[in-house]
């Protein structure tokens, strides 16, 4: 009884660790999925006031979500939000944190070009355009927006190329064929450029 009662007594020692560390894990565990699911109200939440152009409340609540959880898409939509403000740089910081985590993120490369187009900053907006595309070859508004980017450079083939991936991809995107028979006009091919402006009339009369 004796030998019974110390081998029940060293199991209960030795388990009660492994019993421990277990519920260490499930707790943390069960913490990890409520701050998950708390980071995500708070960007729903800022989502909503965001649409409302509530934009100081917006900022507010992705700071709030992106403290409990930094993820790559938090941070770029705080960037967004930036952006509409009007505060360039603070956007900037927020789509470089959002590709630090996640390099993949098209979103992000794509803004940042948007954004280095609008300070002059030609030959950066393009690198980024090109990033965004080398991510998702399919993402039609960053080849549009390379597209013009190359052409504002004068690089009118690239440009053209641009443009025509976005008609490969969305054959009724208007404003890709006008600015497509811009580049053939100034490249000097006329009847090129006639036929897409022609293109670019139809779409627009089926569209409206």
């Amino acid at each position: 009884m004796q030998l019974t009662a110390g081998m029940f007594s060293d199991w209960n020692k030795d388990n009660m660790k492994k019993l421990l560390a277990i519920i260490m894990i499930i707790l943390l565990v069960m913490v990890s999925v409520v701050w998950s699911e708390t980071a995500n109200e708070f960007s729903q939440k800022a989502y909503e006031f965001y649409k409302a152009r509530n934009y100081e409340a917006a900022i507010a609540l992705y700071k709030q979500a992106i403290s409990i959880e930094p993820t790559s898409e938090a941070h770029f939509n705080l960037g967004v939000v930036y952006n509409k403000k009007g505060m360039l740089n603070e956007a900037i910081s927020e789509y470089y944190k959002a590709i630090s985590i996640d390099d993949d993120n098209m979103g992000a490369h794509n803004n940042l070009g948007l954004i280095y187009f609008s300070k002059g900053m030609t030959d950066k907006a393009i690198e980024e355009f090109k990033k965004s595309v080398a991510i998702d070859p399919d993402f039609v508004m960053a080849h549009y927006n390379l597209g013009f980017a190359c052409y504002y450079k004068g690089v009118l083939n690239d440009a053209i190329d641009a443009y025509k991936r976005v008609i490969s991809i969305d054959p009724g995107f208007m404003r890709a064929y006008y600015d497509l028979g811009k580049a053939y006009g100034k490249k000097g091919s006329y009847i090129l450029s006639i036929k897409n402006f022609y293109k670019a009339g139809i779409l627009y009369i089926k569209q409206r």
